[in-house]
Order: structure tokens, then sequence, then C-alpha cells
């Protein structure tokens, strides 16, 4: 969504799409107890579940929003344990998305 080829696209279909990066970078520093102010004087981190946080990848993610219109359906998975029913509820909403949750036991 962050490539600038929505307009070569006429639909997009996604499965749990990471739609809000900042949200999911912020929700990592809080799972790794790591403070905005740490991650800036670091510059990167490396996590104990194997992710490394990037300040300047958070600088990027936050100077450059995503801005997408192209008609779009997501197929969401309920355990999806990265983007949260209200964020991807929120992003289908602003963005005109077609939202299908299953349900996964």
């Amino acid at each position: 969504m962050n490539a600038g080829i929505d307009h070569l696209l006429r639909k997009a279909y996604f499965i749990s799409p990471i739609v809000d990066m900042e949200k999911l970078i912020t929700d990592m520093m809080q799972w790794a107890n790591i403070t905005e102010a740490e991650l800036k004087h670091k510059g990167a981190i490396h996590t104990a579940f194997g992710e490394d946080l990037s300040w300047e990848y958070l600088c990027y993610v936050r100077n450059h929003p995503i801005d997408w219109m192209v008609p779009t359906k997501i197929l969401y998975g309920s355990r999806d344990n990265l983007t949260s029913l209200e964020t991807i509820s929120d992003f289908a909403e602003k963005h005109s998305a077609t939202l299908t949750v299953i349900m996964i036991i």
C-alpha cells in the first residue's frame, strides 16, 4: 500500500494485512518495554521476540502515511496477533474497503 502502485490496480484483495504500521511498531515497543526516547537514542533495538525496531523506520512510517484509493476487499482472521479488529475496521471504514471477519476457533 505504500509502494505507490495504487494507480496501476483496479481491485485489491488482502488477507489480514498490516494497515497501520505505526500502530504495530508502537505496540511492539510496548511488548518489549521500549520507550520512544530509548529507541530514538539507540537508533535500533533487537527485541526478545526476534524483531528489530528502528527509529529511522518509525520516522519513515510517520512521514509517509498511506494514501489508498483502490477498491479493496479484506479477509481478516479473528486470531490475528498483529492487527486488532479495531484497527482493521478503522482502516476499512476510512478507505471504503469491504471487511469480512473469519472466526478462527
